[in-house]
Parts: C-alpha cells; structure tokens; sequence
C-alpha cells in the first residue's frame, strides 16, 4: 500500500510540475516538455525499482501490526527516497521552468522584431505612398495652374484681338466713309468746273467761229462743195472717233468693274486713274472738236445753222456723258460701300466663329478642371482608405502587443503569487506549520512535506522593473514599440 501511495505522490508531482499545456506550443517548447515527461518516467521507474510493491489480495483486510523498528526503517527508507525524488523533481523542473523561460523570451523578442520590422515597413509604404500622392497631387494642381493661365493668356489675347479687330473695321468704315465723301464731293466739283469750263469753251468757240466765218464768207465762197465734203468727211470722223471713245470707255468701266470685285482698293485706284484717264481723253476730243470746230466753221460759212445744231448735239451728249461719269462714279461709291460692308459682315461673322470656338476651348478646359478634380477627389478618397486600412492594421498590431503585454504580466502574476506563496510555506514549515489549503495532498499519511512551486530566475529588482513597465503600459502610457523595447532591455540587462 505503500508503494502505491508513492507512486500516485509521484504522478501527482508530474502533473504539478507540468502544469497546464498551452494550446499553442512551439516545436521547442513541445520537445522540452516531451523531454521533462521522459525524465519523469525515469525517476518513477528508479523510485519504484529499490521498493516493489507487495501483491495485494483481492479483498484487502486490515493489515497486521509490525514492529516498531521495522516501521521507523521503512519510514526512513521512505523519506530518503522522497527527498532525492524532491531533490530530482525539483531540479527538473527548474531546469524545464529555465528552458521555458528562455523560449518564451526568444518567442517574445523574435515577436517584437517581427512586429517592429512590419511596423517599419508599413510606415515606409505609407510615406512612400503619401509621398507619392503628394507629388502627383502638386503635379497636378501645377498643371491645372498653367492651363488656367494659358486659357486666362487665350482669353485676353482673343478679346484684345476683338478690340483692335473692331476699332479697325470702325477707323476702316470711318475712313471709307470719309474717302467717298471727299471723293463725290471732289467728282461732283469737278463735273460743275468741267461743265462750266465746256460751257464757256463752247461759247468762246461759238463767238469765234462766228467772226471767222464773217471774216471767211467772202473768201470762201466758191469752196462750199468741197468745204461741205470735208465737213462730210470730218463729222464721219467726229462720230466715229466719239464711238470709239464710248466704246474705249465701256471697255475701261467693265474692266474697272472687274477689278473692283477682285480688290477694293485696286478697283477704286484703277478707278481714280481712270477716271482721270477719261477726263483727259475728253479734254482731247474736246480740243479736238474745238480745233474741227474752228476748221469746220471756216470753211463753212453757210453750215451755220448746222453747225449750231451740231454744237446743240455735241454738247447734250457732253453733259449726258458727264451724268453717265457721275452716275458711274456714285455707282463705285456705292459698291465700294457694299464691299466695305460686305467686309464688315465677314468679319463679324469670323468674330463669331472665334467667339464660337473660345466658348468651345473654355468648356473643354471646364471640363478637364473638372475631370482633374474628379481624379483627385478619387485619389483622396483612395488615400483616406489606404490610411485608415493603415491605422487599422496598427490598432491590431497595438491590440495584440496590449494582448501579449497582458498575458506576460499575467505570468509574471501568477510568478510572483506563487513566489510570495513559496515563501510563506518556507517561513511556516520553518515555524513547523503546515498551510490550511495543503493540509490534505498525496504523500502526507508517509510524513512527506508539499514541493514549493520553483522560484523565477529573475532578480526582484527585475521583477519590480518588469512589473511596473506593465502598469505603465496598461495605463496607457508607452507605445507597444517601447513596452517590448524597454522589456527587452531590462531582461538583457546583467
């Protein structure tokens, strides 16, 4: 019976030392503990080798009294085994508490490197990214500056070419309107001079004919025949030159014509000149004519009735050709007003057009403002989510860390409980007291003491150290980054 208490002392110790498994152990702490559970078959097996149990019958009755002597050996025996298995469990499970330790430590600090290596490199993804949207967001608002400058360019550009396109075609129609004026006004007095000039040329001729032909009706009697042939012959000249003359300056109006609707300034020079043309041919005929006249008049004394008739003729066809000239000359003047006014409309019309396609530019360049406006709301937007996925992904970061934090302190909790209730169980088995909470565990009825749960490996100044790190870090007070920083820092420290 005996050998079966200590037995079942022994599993129990195991399972104290053991303690509860985590769900989630890393392949060296699963070794260390698969280790510790071949050390503890071990010393199970040497501690029931030296002591076989007795077989024990099926219906157990109440054993028989030994001695005394043979009780206290066996007692002693009993003793000695337990303090050497104390003495092996103990150092086991140091050594496994040791071994725990220090995979725990690595697991924690190859956490924390991880952690704070993905923090670096989030944060560096993030300003790389701001970085980045910053740039093209300042690209872009460059790029929408210079276009609105060089539409604001445009614009200015095209309403100072409206105004110098409209004070030109004013000054233009002003001037136009000045040179017509100027022009008739000047044809018209030149018409009256020409008219007058005619008139008295006519009469003066007429008055001289006169007194030639007093002078010459004595001496050229006998010459009337052929004073008449020659009169014949040289108002048939007369008529044919006046023909040709109408006919050189029909030709010159239709050419004037058609260079009028080539050109409005050509056609109104080529005009001018030939008009002046005109007046010299008939300033021509009309000398022409006075000396015929002159002729004529001498050699025809009797042909004076005729020849006044004639002059009658001559000079209504003057005056109808200078109505026909005047007519003509309004008629220029008239066109070259429509012309001009013609002109004007065109341009209007192009003005339009360019106000047309201004419009146009202005609501494209609207329309692309908007479009880059659009692309930034966007890109803001995208920036938004990225940094809120971001300070999502650090909140985890941080509520994990806080999590790990919490665990550890609770270790170091539950550590520092069972060092100070260690403690209290050595002071009372120094005092020969047994705790009320272990008044009853396997082994007790064989005289044998509780095992005191292992000491931590860490001084108290680290444990005070570590302790209130971790009530700093739960008051909010340090970041994750510097609560394991400073943690590992105060575990490297000697």
């Amino acid at each position: 019976m005996q050998i079966s208490k200590i037995t079942l002392l022994i599993i129990a110790l195991a399972v104290a030392v053991a303690g509860p498994v985590r769900a989630e152990d890393t392949p060296a702490e699963a070794a260390a503990r698969a280790a510790l559970d071949a050390k503890m078959k071990e010393l199970n097996s040497q501690v029931a080798s030296p002591a076989p149990a007795a077989a024990m019958p099926a219906n157990p009755v109440k054993p028989a009294r030994q001695a005394p002597g043979t009780i206290d050996q066996n007692s002693r025996k009993v003793d000695r085994a337990a303090e050497k298995l104390r003495a092996k469990q103990a150092a086991a499970a140091a050594e496994a508490a040791a071994k725990e330790k220090k995979l725990v430590a690595k697991k924690a600090a190859a956490e924390q490197a991880e952690a704070e290596a993905k923090a670096k490199q989030q944060a560096a993804e993030q300003k790389q990214a701001l970085e980045a949207q910053k740039k093209q967001a300042a690209a872009e608002l460059k790029a929408r500056q210079e276009a609105e400058k060089q539409a604001a360019k445009e614009k200015a550009a095209l309403l100072e070419q409206q105004k110098r396109v409209a004070a030109e075609q004013a000054e233009a129609e002003a001037k136009a309107k000045k040179e017509a004026a100027k022009k008739a006004a000047a044809e018209q007095a030149a018409a009256e001079a020409k008219a007058k000039q005619q008139a008295a040329e006519q009469k003066q001729a007429l008055e001289t004919q006169k007194k030639q032909a007093a002078l010459q009706a004595a001496a050229e009697l006998k010459a009337k025949q052929e004073a008449e042939k020659q009169a014949a012959k040289e108002k048939a000249a007369l008529l044919e030159q006046q023909k040709r003359v109408a006919a050189e300056q029909a030709e010159a109006e239709a050419k004037a014509k058609k260079e009028a609707a080539k050109k409005a300034a050509v056609e109104q020079a080529a005009a001018e000149a030939k008009a002046k043309q005109q007046a010299a041919e008939q300033k021509q005929a009309l000398e022409a004519q006075k000396k015929q006249a002159a002729l004529q008049a001498a050699a025809e004394l009797k042909a004076k009735q005729e020849a006044e008739k004639q002059a009658a003729k001559e000079k209504a066809a003057l005056l109808e050709q200078q109505k026909k000239a005047a007519a003509e000359a309004a008629a220029a003047v008239e066109r070259t007003r429509q012309e001009a006014k013609i002109r004007a409309a065109a341009e209007k019309k192009e003005l339009e057009v360019k106000k047309k396609q201004a419009a146009v530019q202005a609501a494209a360049e609207l329309k692309a403002k908007q479009e880059a406006e659009k692309s930034l709301a966007k890109q803001k937007s995208v920036l938004a989510a990225q940094q809120k996925r971001a300070a999502a992904e650090q909140a985890a970061i941080s509520a994990k860390a806080r999590e790990e934090a919490q665990k550890e302190a609770a270790l170091a909790a539950e550590a520092a409980k069972a060092k100070k209730i260690a403690a209290k169980r050595a002071a009372k088995q120094k005092a020969g007291q047994v705790p009320p909470e272990v008044s009853s565990y396997p082994g007790k009825e064989l005289g044998l003491q509780p095992i005191p749960a292992p000491a931590s490996p860490l001084d108290a100044t680290k444990e005070q150290k570590l302790q209130a790190l971790l009530v700093e870090y739960q008051a909010d007070q340090l970041t994750p980054e510097e609560y394991h920083r400073q943690r590992a820092e105060i575990l490297a420290a000697p």
